[in-house]
């Protein structure tokens, strides 16, 4: 079973074999637009997880010098790239949500492959729809608590801004020392630090990470969208290395039991000890 294969196969099995491979979301539960128009994005290089690939997209939107992308479910890696040919070729945000085998061979059918990740992505969408006879929505996608706009891009715009780019997919937990050679104005974790279940080791390791990975003067931009509560150990962890700043960005969409709190985290020019 070649690498191709093992993808198509944990595909079927999802949540059952492997950590690595579970659903994807359809689309973005943040408002994105809110939390992003805090910061200072244009020319800056930017690192965040994939999630629904909306992350990426907003950072490209807003002008950033370069993206990449990291996430520990590979699958988000395959989305992503049905997401961009849906913006190249078709000109939409979203490809449908009940996108079945049909749709996608169509979409296929109009991919001009750029890049060696662009091929990989193709190839895995041509065996899918050669071995996996089931509309996307059925099994893929999770459910999302939040309605977003989705006419969020000026599709014509990002998608000459995507041709220009050549993003680099990491397949990786944060949470998990990382080794790449590469440095980052901003990088965006979503609310991935809401799993940590309280587990010392997790959060130092992300911070670690998080320090070695920014520039001077990085911030790093997180979320909750679990839960509001502040969690104490991971505030505790995080200070050695960084300053928290705190954004409200809650309004009627969510539910009652949950404030989206935006927040993010400046790096230090000194550390604790």
């Amino acid at each position: 079973m070649n690498e191709l294969e093992k993808d198509i196969y944990y595909t079927q099995h999802l949540n059952e074999e492997s950590p690595y491979y579970s659903g994807v979301y359809f689309s973005t539960n943040e408002h994105l637009d809110k939390i992003l128009i805090n910061f200072d994005i244009k020319d800056k290089k930017v690192l965040t997880c994939v999630g629904s690939g909306d992350q990426a997209f907003h950072f490209i939107n807003y002008g950033a010098k370069s993206v990449d992308l990291f996430d520990i479910n590979k699958l988000t890696f395959y989305y992503y790239y049905l997401r961009v040919w849906t913006i190249r070729y078709l000109n939409k945000s979203y490809p449908s949500y009940y996108l079945d085998n049909h749709f996608i061979k169509e979409l296929l059918s109009l991919v001009d492959v750029k890049t060696s990740d662009e091929l990989l992505a193709y190839n895995y969408w041509k065996l899918f729809v050669d071995i996996i006879n089931q509309k996307c929505s059925d099994f893929l996608f999770l459910p999302s608590f939040l309605d977003v706009d989705r006419k969020i891009y000026d599709n014509t715009s990002l998608a000459k801004r995507l041709e220009c780019l050549n993003t680099h997919f990491y397949n990786f937990d944060i949470s998990k020392k990382v080794n790449i050679n590469e440095k980052y104005d901003i990088i965006y974790t979503s609310n991935i630090s809401e799993y940590f279940d309280n587990d010392i080791k997790l959060y130092k390791t992300y911070r670690n990470n998080l320090n070695v990975l920014l520039n001077k003067n990085g911030i790093v931009v997180c979320s909750n969208v679990v839960s509001d509560d502040k969690n104490k150990l991971c505030e505790d962890v995080m200070k050695r290395y960084f300053k928290r700043y705190d954004l409200d960005v809650s309004d009627d969409s969510y539910p009652t039991n949950v404030k989206s709190l935006c927040y993010y985290y400046k790096k230090r020019s000194f550390q604790f000890f």
